[in-house]
């Protein structure tokens, strides 16, 4: 017997449920933690700025439903932000009405340190909640090939302390052309460490931070260095800089298909 004419697509019970099992159901149903990008991009001879954000919330739609929902929505927040930091990815940062708990960007030029630093403090002064707390400076990038699994947004950002780095360095393949001065990929992540302590670059970029945070550490955000996985769409479109000379020369820049192993000495 058919039953299509008595099949109803309104859920009528769900008000019923008590507000426990709402609440379970919604956070169930999103990621309370999520990732997003802001990608920059030339339109019109002007640049143009867009968040992306797979799993943002239909904030309209479940703000209407019940107090529960509404609650998700308060309570969903950005874990990692991969983006640029020139002045229009910024004014897409200070807009967010959302916590952003950490920031990924490649090589920042000092400059825009002053104007990040700003964009924080507004952050913070409007709501104590968005304050973030990590910036992931990429000290290297690794370039993937597309049929490397970087999620909907296409970065990975490792930490260089992250117990699965290594793995993930195995597994991962490049179609970009260059050269490495590795030996290993413990040797790779053994001479980022050493970068990040010993390199004068990373010195004065340690110290221009330390001065804009000094006296406001209970809202600004410590650097921390990563590795940033990327296709070449999001790795190298407009972005305010790439892997400098001076990091490809410490042998920073990754490249899993060597062609002179006489470089391959270098740990």
């Amino acid at each position: 017997m058919s039953t299509t004419s008595n099949f109803s697509t309104t859920f009528t019970c769900f008000a019923n449920l008590p507000p426990e099992i709402r609440l379970e159901i919604w956070e169930t149903t999103m990621a309370q933690e999520q990732d997003a990008a802001i990608f920059t991009y030339l339109k019109d001879h002007r640049l143009e700025h867009d968040i992306e954000w797979p799993d943002q919330p239909m904030s309209h739609a479940m703000t209407e439903t019940c107090r529960e929902s509404l609650e998700v929505i308060r309570n969903t927040y950005i874990g990692t932000i991969y983006m640029p930091l020139d002045q229009g990815a910024l004014a897409s940062l200070e807009s967010l009405d959302e916590r952003v708990d950490a920031i990924a960007t490649l090589w920042p030029e000092q400059n825009t340190l002053e104007d990040l630093q700003a964009c924080l403090l507004k952050r913070a002064e409007a709501n104590e909640r968005h304050r973030t707390k990590t910036i992931y400076i990429g000290i290297s990038a690794v370039l993937c090939g597309y049929e490397t699994d970087l999620g909907n947004l296409g970065f990975k950002v490792y930490d260089l302390d992250d117990t699965s780095l290594p793995q993930f360095l195995a597994e991962v393949t490049t179609s970009y052309y260059g050269t490495r001065l590795h030996a290993s990929n413990e040797c790779f992540i053994k001479k980022l460490k050493a970068y990040w302590e010993e390199n004068e670059a990373v010195r004065e970029l340690r110290d221009t931070w330390d001065r804009l945070r000094s006296g406001r550490e209970n809202v600004m955000p410590v650097l921390k260095p990563v590795v940033v996985f990327a296709n070449f769409y999001r790795l190298f479109t407009r972005i305010e800089t790439l892997i400098g000379s001076h990091q490809q020369s410490n042998g920073l820049y990754l490249d899993l298909f060597p062609e002179d192993d006489v470089l391959m000495s270098e740990c």
